[in-house]
Protein backbone atom coordinates (compact mmCIF):
# COMPACT_ATOMS: atom_id res chain seq x y z
CA UNK A 1 0.00 0.00 0.00
CA UNK A 2 1.24 3.49 -0.81
CA UNK A 3 1.54 5.71 1.81
CA UNK A 4 -0.54 8.75 1.64
CA UNK A 5 0.15 11.16 4.03
CA UNK A 6 3.13 11.66 6.67
CA UNK A 7 1.93 12.77 10.57
CA UNK A 8 3.94 14.51 13.14
CA UNK A 9 4.20 14.42 16.62
CA UNK A 10 5.83 15.65 19.56
CA UNK A 11 6.17 18.04 22.04
CA UNK A 12 4.90 21.66 22.13
CA UNK A 13 7.65 23.33 20.91
CA UNK A 14 9.75 20.35 19.07
CA UNK A 15 9.42 21.93 15.82
CA UNK A 16 6.61 19.92 13.97
CA UNK A 17 5.57 23.02 12.26
CA UNK A 18 8.82 24.88 11.41
CA UNK A 19 10.25 21.58 10.42
CA UNK A 20 7.25 20.07 8.88
CA UNK A 21 6.66 23.02 6.79
CA UNK A 22 10.97 22.86 5.33
CA UNK A 23 10.14 18.81 4.72
CA UNK A 24 6.77 19.31 3.11
CA UNK A 25 8.08 21.62 1.07
CA UNK A 26 11.74 20.05 0.18
CA UNK A 27 9.60 16.52 -0.54
CA UNK A 28 6.76 17.71 -2.83
CA UNK A 29 3.77 17.32 -0.50
CA UNK A 30 1.37 19.74 0.92
CA UNK A 31 1.13 20.84 4.65
CA UNK A 32 -1.15 20.86 7.46
CA UNK A 33 -0.89 22.34 10.80
CA UNK A 34 -4.28 20.60 12.90
CA UNK A 35 -3.16 23.66 15.19
CA UNK A 36 -3.65 26.12 13.14
CA UNK A 37 -7.28 24.53 11.31
CA UNK A 38 -8.79 24.37 14.23
CA UNK A 39 -7.55 27.75 15.09
CA UNK A 40 -9.03 29.30 12.04
CA UNK A 41 -12.45 27.36 12.07
CA UNK A 42 -13.27 27.18 15.88
CA UNK A 43 -11.18 30.04 17.54
CA UNK A 44 -8.17 30.13 19.81
CA UNK A 45 -6.51 27.42 21.47
CA UNK A 46 -6.58 28.72 24.69
CA UNK A 47 -10.05 29.73 24.21
CA UNK A 48 -11.61 26.36 23.11
CA UNK A 49 -9.66 24.88 26.79
CA UNK A 50 -11.68 27.31 28.29
CA UNK A 51 -14.80 24.84 27.83
CA UNK A 52 -12.31 22.44 29.02
CA UNK A 53 -9.84 19.98 27.35
CA UNK A 54 -11.92 17.23 26.52
CA UNK A 55 -13.99 19.85 24.54
CA UNK A 56 -10.69 20.67 22.74
CA UNK A 57 -9.57 17.11 22.37
CA UNK A 58 -12.91 16.37 20.35
CA UNK A 59 -12.43 19.39 17.83
CA UNK A 60 -9.05 17.85 17.55
CA UNK A 61 -9.86 14.37 16.55
CA UNK A 62 -12.36 15.82 13.83
CA UNK A 63 -9.82 17.69 12.40
CA UNK A 64 -7.27 14.60 12.17
CA UNK A 65 -9.78 12.51 10.85
CA UNK A 66 -10.26 15.12 8.26
CA UNK A 67 -6.82 15.78 7.24
CA UNK A 68 -5.81 12.14 7.85
CA UNK A 69 -7.45 11.01 4.16
CA UNK A 70 -6.02 14.14 2.58
CA UNK A 71 -3.28 12.47 0.31
CA UNK A 72 0.57 13.55 -0.49
CA UNK A 73 0.11 15.92 2.94
CA UNK A 74 2.78 16.41 5.77
CA UNK A 75 0.07 17.08 9.08
CA UNK A 76 1.94 18.29 12.11
CA UNK A 77 -0.23 17.40 14.89
CA UNK A 78 -1.08 19.18 18.36
CA UNK A 79 1.40 17.85 20.76
CA UNK A 80 -1.28 16.01 23.06
CA UNK A 81 -2.51 14.40 20.17
CA UNK A 82 -0.96 11.11 21.23
CA UNK A 83 -3.61 11.19 23.98
CA UNK A 84 -6.77 9.81 22.19
CA UNK A 85 -5.82 6.28 20.73
CA UNK A 86 -8.16 7.14 17.61
CA UNK A 87 -6.28 9.84 16.54
CA UNK A 88 -3.05 7.66 16.45
CA UNK A 89 -5.38 5.12 14.39
CA UNK A 90 -6.74 7.59 12.01
CA UNK A 91 -3.33 8.51 11.16
CA UNK A 92 -1.35 5.00 10.69
CA UNK A 93 -4.61 3.77 8.69
CA UNK A 94 -3.16 5.01 5.24
CA UNK A 95 0.20 6.82 6.49
CA UNK A 96 3.44 7.03 8.55
CA UNK A 97 4.04 8.85 11.98
CA UNK A 98 7.29 10.59 12.51
CA UNK A 99 8.00 11.99 15.71
CA UNK A 100 9.85 14.92 16.17
CA UNK A 101 12.00 14.32 19.54
CA UNK A 102 13.90 17.47 21.04
CA UNK A 103 15.75 17.88 24.49
CA UNK A 104 13.06 19.20 27.40
CA UNK A 105 15.74 22.19 28.04
CA UNK A 106 15.96 23.31 24.22
CA UNK A 107 12.00 23.79 23.91
CA UNK A 108 12.17 25.15 27.85
CA UNK A 109 14.74 27.66 26.23
CA UNK A 110 12.97 28.52 22.82
CA UNK A 111 9.29 28.02 24.37
CA UNK A 112 6.84 31.10 25.06
CA UNK A 113 4.53 29.48 27.48
CA UNK A 114 2.15 32.04 26.77
CA UNK A 115 1.04 30.66 23.88
CA UNK A 116 0.16 27.17 25.31
CA UNK A 117 -2.68 26.66 27.09
CA UNK A 118 -1.36 23.52 29.01
CA UNK A 119 1.51 25.75 30.27
CA UNK A 120 0.32 29.24 30.93
CA UNK A 121 2.39 30.84 33.57
CA UNK A 122 4.20 27.44 34.67
CA UNK A 123 6.62 26.30 32.24
CA UNK A 124 7.64 23.36 35.02
CA UNK A 125 4.36 21.72 33.07
CA UNK A 126 6.24 20.98 30.34
CA UNK A 127 8.78 18.36 32.39
CA UNK A 128 5.27 16.80 33.63
CA UNK A 129 3.84 16.81 29.92
CA UNK A 130 7.15 15.32 29.10
CA UNK A 131 6.73 12.19 31.39
CA UNK A 132 3.53 11.75 30.61
CA UNK A 133 3.89 11.69 26.45
CA UNK A 134 7.19 10.44 25.49
CA UNK A 135 6.66 6.57 25.80
CA UNK A 136 2.75 7.45 23.63
CA UNK A 137 5.34 9.34 20.76
CA UNK A 138 7.60 6.69 20.84
CA UNK A 139 4.81 3.99 20.96
CA UNK A 140 3.41 5.66 17.69
CA UNK A 141 6.31 6.61 15.92
CA UNK A 142 7.53 4.88 12.55
CA UNK A 143 10.36 7.48 12.58
CA UNK A 144 12.29 9.82 15.07
CA UNK A 145 14.09 12.66 14.22
CA UNK A 146 16.23 13.98 16.91
CA UNK A 147 15.78 17.89 17.15
CA UNK A 148 18.91 18.60 18.71
CA UNK A 149 21.27 20.23 16.17
CA UNK A 150 20.49 22.52 13.61
CA UNK A 151 17.48 23.33 11.51
CA UNK A 152 18.59 22.24 8.76
CA UNK A 153 19.48 19.12 9.71
CA UNK A 154 16.34 17.61 11.25
CA UNK A 155 14.59 19.28 7.90
CA UNK A 156 16.73 17.42 5.67
CA UNK A 157 16.71 14.03 8.20
CA UNK A 158 12.30 14.19 7.67
CA UNK A 159 12.47 14.93 3.95
CA UNK A 160 15.07 11.85 3.32
CA UNK A 161 12.60 9.65 5.69
CA UNK A 162 10.13 11.20 3.68
CA UNK A 163 10.92 10.92 0.14
CA UNK A 164 11.77 6.86 0.92
CA UNK A 165 8.36 6.72 2.08
CA UNK A 166 6.08 7.95 -0.67
CA UNK A 167 7.87 6.13 -3.34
Amino acid sequence: MKVKHIALIGMPGCGKTVIGRAAANEAGLKFIDTDAWIEERYGTISGLFLKGEEHFREIETSVIAEAAVLPDTLISTGGGSILRQENMELLKRAGKIAYICRPLDKILHDLEDKTRPLLKGKTHRLGELYKQRKTLYEKYADFTVYNEGSLEEAVATLAGWIKGEMK
